[in-house]
Formats: structure tokens, sequence, C-alpha cells
């Protein structure tokens, strides 16, 4: 009814509504995820004596709540779709262009139930008295904001902006359903706490930081220094890999996670003996970097096949710095050492890690090679994707963090030397 009596008293907002696909889409979704803030958001709060019940059936809580918020997506899309079928009805204008829009908005009304809800169970505290002060009324701001940083997706002309932003949400939805299924089953007790597990979201934070750290590094060097683009960069990149990976060991031993070297994997846990696991895994390493290396050169390939892609070829070499080394010694200290240490710690120890302890090997897998991916430049999306399989895969048939970091660093030594060609 809020979006509707809007459009009624605002002329100018329904003209733009029925001339432009693109603002239709967006309607949908304002109207699927603002009807959350009183369904999904406080999908625990309303729960008052009858959470005695819920605890009492045959099933986790968690799966309980997330069917809850399952319900409330239904009809979050169901608002959404109808808002949209409507306008599409009564519009003169609109004739069923840019329905890759519309997608991205019915994906996100049905995603963002679940991200509200698992934000509302997580701002709950069901020890409180007082009703209408057992929920954090500040996550509603938090839940706005994340919606309206979604909703810029549908208006991006990119596509690979738009995989991003949904690719990047869906992981924020699973990293707060694996923070809902350590806390549930605690939720009754106000003294202890779940055991502390390294989750998807410590991986989310650490890449974020490090990107972060590393920008503000290069920045500072540049106003200071007059060392090459290549020496920044190299210095800013390993810098940030230092002390980002530096305090998340630090952070993630003091919050009780025992053996952390061996959950993160820079110790293997399979129990063999240092020098023969090590050879093993150099050895599993090669031959997954060498298979992800292949399909670099197979892509690269395809590249130079289409006139196109060869523009955007040359296009994505003017921006990296790999063209702009004047000494080799940076290049390959960056993208044959430092690259494959700190991006796999973070990406494989940490995401991957997290990952798997909800999804499985195998969604794990293609999630952290997703997240991977995004963080490259768009016209290296599908070559880098293949090189986060198979750096997870060997992860995963290992370990331990020195077959992942032998793999990267083969495909990087390789796309080097073929960029050089």
């Amino acid at each position: 009814m809020v979006p509707a009596y809007y459009l009624l008293i605002n002329a100018h907002m329904v003209s733009a509504v029925s001339g432009n696909f693109r603002h239709a889409s967006m309607l949908a979704f304002a109207v699927g995820a603002y009807s959350f803030l009183n369904s999904a958001l406080p999908v625990l709060s309303r729960e008052d004596k009858t959470l005695w019940y819920l605890l009492s059936f045959p099933q986790s809580l968690t799966s309980i709540l997330a069917k809850k918020a399952a319900v409330w997506a239904v009809f979050g899309v169901a608002y959404g779709g109808l808002a949209l079928a409507l306008i599409t009805h009564f519009s003169h204008h609109l004739h069923g262009q840019a329905w890759t829009d519309v997608l991205v908005a019915l994906y996100g009304i049905g995603l963002y139930a679940f991200i509200g809800s698992g934000i509302g169970i997580l701002a709950t505290n069901i020890f409180e008295t007082v009703k209408q002060a057992r929920f954090r009324t500040d996550m509603v701001y938090l839940y706005m904001i994340l919606a309206a940083v979604y909703a810029n997706a549908i208006y991006s002309p990119s596509i690979w902006a738009k995989i991003a932003q949904i690719a990047l949400s869906t992981l924020l939805a699973v990293a707060l359903w694996q923070k809902v299924r350590d806390f549930s089953p605690y939720i009754l007790d106000p003294v202890a706490q779940p055991p502390r597990q390294v989750g998807l979201a410590d991986g989310m934070i650490a890449a974020l930081a490090f990107f972060s750290v590393q920008g503000l590094i290069f920045l500072f060097l540049r106003s200071i220094s007059e060392q090459s683009f290549a020496e920044q960069i190299t210095i800013a990149y390993v810098g940030a890999g230092i002390v980002v990976g530096g305090l998340a060991m630090y952070i993630l031993s003091r919050q009780g996670i025992t053996d952390i070297w061996r959950t993160i994997g820079l110790a293997s846990d399979r129990g063999e003996r240092s020098s023969s696991s090590a050879i093993q895994n150099i050895l599993v390493g090669i031959i997954y970097g060498g298979i992800a290396a292949c399909g670099a050169f197979v892509y690269l390939h395809v590249l130079n096949l289409s006139p196109q892609w060869q523009i955007w070829k040359q296009d994505a070499e003017l921006m990296s710095f790999l063209t702009r080394a004047d000494r080799p010694i940076w290049l390959i200290l960056l993208a044959v050492i430092a690259a494959p240490i700190f991006e796999e710690f973070i990406f494989r120890g940490l995401v991957f890690r997290g990952l798997r302890r909800t999804t499985g090997p195998a969604l794990a897998v293609i999630g952290s090679a997703a997240l991977f991916a995004l963080v490259h430049p768009p016209i290296a999306i599908i070559p880098v994707f293949g090189l986060g399989v198979a750096a997870a895969l060997s992860f995963q048939k290992t370990g331990y963090l020195l077959a992942p970091i032998t793999t990267h660093a083969v495909y990087n030594l390789a796309v080097v030397f073929l960029n050089k060609q």
C-alpha cells in the first residue's frame, strides 16, 4: 500500500515508472524488499511462547526459521511480481524490454527475505521482557542500506556488475545463515556461546580488508615515493597481505578457535611426514595449476580469434601493470610469490573453509571460485574462475594450503609467459 500511495500522489513517479522498464523493475524490488520489514525481519522476535513449541519439533530451529523465511520470500516475490504486472498492463510504453533487470529484481526479492530474516534473528534478544525492545531497530537501517546497494545492480549497465552483486549478496545470505545455524542451539542459554569456528563472514571481511589496505598503502607510496608503478603495487600488495593475514590469525586465535594452523590449512591435517607431505602437495598443485593454465591458454586463443575480444584484451593489458613492469623481478615477486600466498590464504583458507562447513565441498568450490573471480578484471573472470576451482579442488584433496598456493603460482607463471608472447 505504501508504494501505491506514493504513486498516486506523485505524477512524476508514475510517468517515470511507466515509461522505463528498469524503473519498473526497481519499483518491483522495492515493493518486495519493503514488505520484509514487517514479515521476514522480525521472524524471531515475534515468537514468544511459541518458541518452546518450535524447539520441541523433530527439526532444527534453523531449518524451521529458514522455512518461515522461504514463505515470506514467496509472498515478497508475489508482491513484486504483481506490482510489475500491473505497471506493465496499464502502461502504453513498456513492451517487455530489459527482462534481465526483471530477473535481477525478482531474484533479489527472494534473496533479501533470507538476508532480512538472518539479520533479524541475529539482532533479536529473546530474553528481553519488553516486546518492543526485543529487536534492535538499528538493524532495519542496515537492511535498508544493503537492499539499496543491491538495487544498484538493476541500474548497472554491465552484466558483470550485475553478476558480481548477485554473487556477493548470495554469499552474504549464506554467511548470515551460517551464523544463525551456529547461534540457534544456544538461543535459550543466557550464558553459553557457540564454539567459535571459521566462517564465510571471516573470509569476506578479510578479502575486503585486504583490498582496502592494499589501496591505502599504494596511495601512501604514490604520495611519498618516486618508485616505479610495479614496485609500489608490489610493496602495497605484500604489506596488505602481511597486515591482514597476521591480524586474521591473531583475531581468530584470540576468539578461541582451536588448532588454528590446521584449521586454516597452514599445517597439514592428514598426519603425513612433513617432507613427503610437502612434496605430494607441490606435485598436486603443479598438476592442477597446469590444468588451469591450459584453460587460460584456450581462453586466450578464443580472444585472439575475435576482433572485438582482441580489443578488450588490449584495453585490459593497458590497465595492467604487467605491461608496465620495467623490472621482471617485481612481476615475479607479485604474480608468482605474493599473490598465490596471500590470495590462497583468504579465498581457500578462509572463504572455502567457511563455505564448506555449511554447503559441502561442491558448492564451496564453486562459491569460493566465484568470489575469487569477482575481484579480478571482467575480461579475466572465466579463466580465473577456472583457477579458483582448480585451487579449491587441490585444497580439498590435500587439506594443506601449499597445494593451492602451488596451483596458483603455476597458473600465474604460465599466464605471465603467455602475456609476454
